[in-house]
């Protein structure tokens, strides 16, 4: 049984440059990731209600729920949407300024750990 430890690792070894190589080779196409990402603003929402909550405004799972699920929302829906609610100006313009694009959660933190 030993004898084959020698084959197992080569192989292994033989795989992983394979792999190292194979992943260098792969390219981000910003231009596809760019084009789903604005086909999809609904991904937004989770900003806008999170931005809601703390302004202490009521509901905002269910105001985003009822505007969003089960449909296809376009960024211009999530703006007229924004402009409708109850909330100061200001809040309004911090809400307006969210877009696919620029949004990113915490992503930033969670890939710095």
């Amino acid at each position: 049984m030993e004898r084959a430890f020698g084959t197992a690792f080569g192989h292994s070894y033989l795989a992983y440059n394979s792999l190292i190589k194979g992943l260098g080779k792969i390219k981000v196409n910003e231009v596809k990731i760019k084009e789903d990402l604005m086909a999809h603003p609904e991904v937004i929402t989770e900003a806008i209600q999170t931005i809601l909550r703390r302004k202490g405004a009521e509901m905002p799972y269910k105001k985003l729920k009822d505007l969003a699920r089960g449909k296809e929302v376009t960024l211009s829906d999530i703006q007229a949407f924004i402009e409708k609610l109850d909330v100061s100006d200001k809040i309004k313009k911090e809400l307006l300024k969210l877009t696919p694009e620029n949004y990113t959660g915490l992503a930033s933190r969670l890939a710095s750990r």
